[in-house]
């Protein structure tokens, strides 16, 4: 992470824009017309792997620039930026193939998503699905009582609805990965419980204190409370250990080894499922737990099929629309920084401490990070907030005049 700071005036939003436009490959999003009118003399972005994004031009009025390349083995590539009499850079022209030649190298070269979130909590990335209006549906609620799927659409509050959607379709993506992954088949279980009991005599002798009924009542309980925590948000259904166990100590001992080689591939089968879902539970553990932490008077629960919903303490539910300033600051960042942790990526925020209390203002870069943990994706903030910056001097690059 790195936080900008400075007064008014010392270019922090447009240093946020020009990172954001450099490195987004578009086509047609307008980002290197962005560049363009942009006033600059040289804007450069250094990678850790070496690599460096240069924009340049003579003087530093707004207009044409070139557009250079530079790899780690010393090799540059570069492309000028010619504005039209629109004062905008053509999709077409004698330029054109030049430049979409190095928007494709330099994607290549930093493998990287870049995502901007402006001081009004619009985001804007070439990642998202931008032909998605926030009047378009982005929960859905399966009502019992006539057996088909309500709709409810949210346009009090579109940035939180779309940061809502977003978040709601990241988590989503991953427990269908998460479950591709950890799947096991039952012929694979069956035949591992085969293997099993062909090998008994020589797994009792090995496995020692781990074959005994102590170990494997562990093994159960174990299975069955890491089930129920992933069952909090619908990543897979909760199992149910309480029969296994009630009669596994009933188990006599003579019988117990064929017990014990049946159970074993069975938990190893639910482990599998449970272990590649892990960092998407600990992940939206996170995200809930941390804004519940800032929430007084309401919470908010979060599952696969009913997306992220909104409580006051006596248990009403409440629409996004009805959060105060702050709290749908809040909700609009964590959520659209737990959508971007598919790919590696650059998050830029201009001013996330806007409607923030005090106290909110401490703790929110500890949330950020605590978001992006254990993701490939580097936060770039701009602030006003010495509350936000004193607790992460050294992360802090101070801008002057």
């Amino acid at each position: 992470m790195a936080i900008l700071y400075g007064d008014n005036g010392t270019g922090k939003t447009t240093i946020l824009r020009m990172i954001h436009n450099l490195l987004s490959p578009g086509p047609g999003g307008g980002h290197k017309t962005a560049v363009a009118k942009t006033i600059f003399r040289e804007f450069s972005v250094y990678f850790s792997n070496g690599v460096k994004v240069d924009a340049r031009r003579k003087n530093p009025n707004a207009g044409n620039f070139e557009l250079l390349l530079t790899l780690p083995k010393g090799s540059t590539r570069r492309a000028a930026f010619i504005i039209d009499e629109d004062e905008a850079i053509p999709n077409t022209g004698p330029h054109s193939d030049a430049q979409d030649d190095l928007i494709k190298e330099i994607s290549r070269a930093i493998h990287l998503r870049s995502y901007y979130l402006s001081d009004d909590r619009i985001l804007d990335s070439d990642f998202i699905d931008k032909r998605r209006t926030v009047r378009e549906p982005w929960r859905f609620r399966f009502r019992p009582s006539i057996g088909e799927d309500s709709i409810r659409e949210s346009d009090d509050s579109p940035q939180v609805s779309s940061a809502i959607y977003r978040a709601t379709g990241w988590a989503r993506q991953q427990a269908l990965q998460g479950a591709s992954d950890g799947s096991v088949s039952t012929n694979t279980i069956y035949a591992d419980v085969v293997k099993h009991l062909a090998e008994m005599p020589r797994i009792a002798t090995a496995e020692g204190e781990s074959s005994t009924r102590q170990h494997l009542l562990t093994m159960i309980e174990r299975t069955g409370q890491r089930s129920r925590d992933q069952s909090r948000f619908g990543l897979l259904p909760a199992v149910n250990t309480d029969d296994l166990l009630q009669y596994v100590p009933l188990v006599r001992d003579e019988d117990f080894p064929l017990v014990s080689g049946i159970l074993k591939p069975y938990l190893g089968g639910t482990d599998a499922r449970l272990d590649a879902l892990e960092s998407t539970h600990r992940t939206l553990s996170f995200f809930v737990d941390t804004l519940n932490r800032f929430l007084k008077g309401k919470y908010v629960m979060f599952d696969i099929q009913g997306g992220l919903r909104i409580y006051t303490d006596e248990g009403d539910a409440l629409d996004e629309g009805s959060l105060s300033s702050g709290e749908s600051q809040l909700l609009t960042l964590f959520c659209n920084i737990l959508s971007a942790r598919e790919s590696p990526a650059i998050f830029v925020i201009d001013e996330p401490e806007l409607s923030l209390n005090v106290k909110w203002q401490r703790a929110l870069v500890d949330a950020l990070l605590g978001c992006a943990r254990d993701s490939e994706i580097q936060l770039i903030l701009a602030s006003h907030s010495i509350e936000l910056l004193t607790a992460h001097r050294e992360q802090v690059v101070g801008l002057k005049v």
